[in-house]
Parts: C-alpha cells; sequence; structure tokens
C-alpha cells in the first residue's frame, strides 16, 4: 500500500506538470502580445520622430513660398479726343485710357485732381505729331510721357506717385 509521502509525492508531480503545462501555454500567448506591443512602440516613435523633424522643414517650405501678387487696381478715364496740326491739315486723335494705380489711396487722390490732370493731358495730346503716334514706339513714348504728366501734378505733395502704367483703350487717328 502506498505511503502518505508518497501520494504526497505523485500529487506534486501532478501538479507541477498542470502548471508547468499552463507556463507553456501562457508563454506562447505572451509571445505574440510583447512582439505586438513592440511593433506598436516602434510604429509610434518613429511617426514621432518623423514628425518632429519634418515639422521645420516644412514650416519652412510654407514661410519660404512667395506671396500672390497684388491684385492690379485700375482707374478708367474718360476718353480725350483732340486736334493734331499737321501742315497738310488737321486731323483728330481719340484716346481711351486707363491708368495702372500704385495703391488704393492713388484712386481718391485722382478723383481729387482730375480736373488738372485732364487739363495737363488734354494739352500734351494736342501737341503730337500724327505720323509719330501711330507707331508701336511712339505709342510707347506717348504712354510713357502720359504717366509722368499725371505723377509730375502729384509732386511735392510726399505721396507715392499714383500711377504706374498707362493702358490705351482706344487709339484712333482720323
Amino acid at each position: 500500500m502506498p505511503t502518505h509521502s508518497s501520494r504526497l509525492a505523485r500529487f506534486a508531480s501532478r501538479m507541477s506538470d498542470r502548471s508547468g503545462s499552463r507556463a507553456r501555454q501562457h508563454g506562447r500567448l505572451s509571445r505574440p502580445v510583447i512582439a505586438l506591443i513592440a511593433l506598436t512602440v516602434l510604429g509610434a516613435s518613429a511617426t514621432a520622430i518623423t514628425y518632429f523633424v519634418m515639422r521645420p522643414q516644412a514650416t519652412m517650405a510654407a514661410e519660404a513660398a512667395p506671396a500672390p501678387p497684388p491684385i492690379p487696381l485700375f482707374y478708367p478715364a474718360d476718353p480725350f479726343t483732340v486736334t493734331l496740326n499737321k501742315a497738310d491739315g488737321e486731323r483728330l486723335l481719340h484716346v481711351g485710357l486707363t491708368f495702372k494705380l500704385s495703391e488704393e489711396s492713388a484712386r481718391q487722390r485722382l478723383d481729387t485732381y482730375l480736373p488738372i490732370v485732364r487739363s495737363q493731358l488734354l494739352m500734351l495730346l494736342a501737341e503730337q505729331s500724327p505720323d509719330i503716334v501711330q507707331t508701336s514706339d511712339g505709342k510707347r513714348r506717348l504712354a510713357d510721357d502720359i504717366r509722368k504728366t499725371v505723377n509730375t501734378v502729384f509732386e511735392g505733395r510726399n505721396d507715392k506717385p499714383p500711377v504706374e502704367s498707362v493702358l490705351f483703350n482706344a487709339f484712333v487717328v482720323q
């Protein structure tokens, strides 16, 4: 008959087998879980590093991007019709103008001084030779002279010249 100590030894042996198999089962489950946790930590750290390293470059790239050019401001003037004197007779010059302005406040300044500006431009246009203003170069020079004449009205007023350039809407010599 088995003794009490041998029974105890067999019971302990069975218990150790059971706990060993549980430990083995527990080891089989914990390895994938540990690998999954490790991959998650690695992925999160890689994402964080990429974010913090690339963020200043993206910010610098956004700051380095040029600002869009300002929207141009235009001031359409009423058309001008003047008589051009030539040795063989009189001819008419009909000119439609639009001024490209330097800033929004120039619109109000032009409105204020418009009678002076129109008078100066009528005198300038009446002095032109019909043969010269019909050429491309003559038109360019006339546009530049018109810009200078308009801006001369505003000299000495501590303001930026209002007109950047002159555009022709209509140009007829008869």
